[in-house]
């Protein structure tokens, strides 16, 4: 799918797409993409393959999904397919929010791909988005930090940040349709993700820290100290950014390259991790 506003769709579609997705059995484990120590083996007889451990992965959930997803659904009813969906505000979808499916596929990581900032015509290798749940030695589980999308008059990589906001990718979804009903969103693929906010800096106009020129950030919390996260189609997500977490005049020595993302408090936007995103990040 094209993740990129000047690059158009092709608007092919193998003619046996409706005739496959029929005979797919959702109810069947795809475990390629799981860790190894959310499986288990199961020794019955003809389960001799890895069976997936949802309880485990249930330890990990996200407690406001369901409310999350309603609001999606409610603000895709009220504006259309074609609306750019922030991350915040009120949520106004109850904890047992009725929804118009019973399950959910899921995946564990995805791929993005861009051009050339100079020039558009070059495309770039695509880059892997992780999105999986704790697992050693990811032990708070691996979830990626990109850029997304959140008004439609501004483009990633022309406009920079403006129009742009840091998020980190906390599940991929596709909602699977009831069976005997009239589905519509048989490819229209989701991401819930946690926002990030740009911490003001006293001096400079730009929001930057004077002597890296990085922006500080931190996570978004609501009033009530959860984090702030919402769900947003995965057709807003841009590029993958590198974040370093900002250690302050000594580092907690709990710290790994493993858990450093979910305990630190504030983090650097590094700009200077890829030339692509140099170049949009410096405006």
């Amino acid at each position: 799918m094209s993740l990129l506003d000047n690059v158009p769709d092709s608007g092919q579609q193998d003619p046996d797409d409706d005739e496959k997705d029929e005979n797919v059995d959702f109810d069947v484990d795809d475990d390629r993409d799981i860790p190894a120590d959310l499986l288990m083996t199961m020794k019955h007889p003809g389960h001799s393959r890895p069976i997936t451990n949802y309880f485990g992965i249930a330890k990990f959930g996200l407690p406001d999904l369901r409310p999350a997803i309603a609001d999606f659904l409610r603000c895709e009813a009220t504006h259309g397919r074609d609306h750019i969906h922030t991350i915040g505000g009120a949520r106004r979808a109850g904890p047992t929010a009725s929804l118009p499916f019973d399950k959910l596929q899921v995946w564990f990581k995805l791929r993005v791909q861009d051009t050339d900032f100079h020039d558009a015509s070059i495309i770039r290798p695509a880059q892997t988005l992780n999105c999986a749940p704790p697992s050693d030695p990811w032990t708070c589980g691996w979830y990626d930090t990109v850029i997304i999308n959140n008004e439609a008059r501004y483009l990633w990589p022309e406009d920079g940040l403006r129009g742009h906001t840091i998020g980190q990718i906390r599940l991929i979804m596709r909602a699977v349709g009831k069976s005997g009903t009239n589905w519509s969103w048989k490819d229209h693929f989701l991401v819930y993700v946690h926002r990030f906010d740009i911490v003001p800096q006293s001096s400079g106009a730009d929001d930057r820290e004077p002597s890296t020129q990085l922006h500080l950030l931190k996570r978004a919390k609501r009033s009530n100290g959860t984090w702030v996260g919402d769900v947003i189609p995965v057709t807003q997500l841009r590029a993958a950014v590198n974040l370093v977490p900002r250690f302050g005049a000594s580092a907690d020595n709990r710290l790994t390259p493993y858990n450093s993302m979910e305990h630190a408090s504030q983090f650097w936007l590094n700009r200077y991790w890829d030339k692509n995103v140099y170049f949009p990040l410096s405006m």
